[in-house]
């Protein structure tokens, strides 16, 4: 089982990543599969920061399935 701080420290680099997959969606002059891509990559960290937050016991989480 994962320590707290290495699960606290995953969020933060997963909330770090995706605020920058986030900002490089609108990027101007992106091509079709650019952006795709990063929507893509966007959206699959926002599960994986719901997860790892729910991991954390935060009370906003409370199923990371929905």
């Amino acid at each position: 089982m994962r320590e707290y701080n290495e699960t606290a420290s995953m969020l933060k680099d997963a909330e770090r990543l995706r605020d920058s997959w986030g900002k490089h969606s609108k990027t101007a002059g992106l091509s079709k599969g650019d952006f795709a891509e990063a929507i893509r990559n966007y959206n699959a960290l926002r599960g994986v920061v719901k997860a790892l937050r729910w991991m954390l016991k935060d009370k906003r989480v409370r199923d990371p399935l929905s």
